[in-house]
């Protein structure tokens, strides 16, 4: 199945890519990893699976640069429009906001974006487990990961069944 991509939504997606770069310039993940990698490789996993709409995938490229890469929602709000920032809002760790309720409410973009970004933290995960996560810690993400995967499920049972079939390859790598 071809997934092409009319003009315009390249150079949305470029400039999301672009943007999200600049933005996470200075941040690496637990593995070592740049956070662009991360959005790249989120965004690689939902437009494998079909999502290849500009709102979407920039969304998948920036879903962690309020969290970590000191944007804020009404700078993506500008750039991108309401539809990203919202989306993005909506997967931004804020405390004493329960993130799996903000999911359950939010529509179908957040929630594909939530399973590519699960998909890409599992499979990273069986590449590199970061050095201070011992198995309490990782049972604890893949528990939330599971949770995650039912509320955003729905909204692609197809990507949801990559989540499932990380979640095992997980298990079964570390024995948990």
């Amino acid at each position: 199945m071809s997934h092409a991509m009319d003009e315009s939504t390249v150079c949305t997606v470029l400039r999301a890519a672009t943007w999200a770069a600049e933005k996470h310039r200075h941040d690496s993940r637990e593995d070592g990893s740049g956070f662009i990698e991360h959005g790249l490789g989120s965004a690689r996993v939902v437009a494998e699976a079909g999502h290849v709409d500009a709102e979407t995938l920039s969304a998948a490229l920036c879903h962690d640069v309020v969290e970590h890469g000191g944007a804020t929602v009404d700078d993506m709000s500008l750039i991108f429009g309401p539809t990203v920032s919202s989306g993005v809002d909506v997967l931004t760790v804020r405390e004493g906001r329960d993130a799996f309720f903000a999911l359950a409410r939010a529509s179908a973009l957040p929630k594909v974006v939530k399973l590519g970004d699960l998909v890409h933290n599992l499979r990273s995960l069986l590449v590199a487990r970061p050095a201070t996560w011992g198995d309490e810690r990782l049972r604890h993400f893949l528990r939330d990961a599971r949770l995650y995967r039912l509320v955003a499920g729905p909204a692609d049972p197809h990507l949801a069944g990559l989540v499932d079939e990380q979640i095992r390859s997980v298990r079964l790598r570390f024995r948990l």
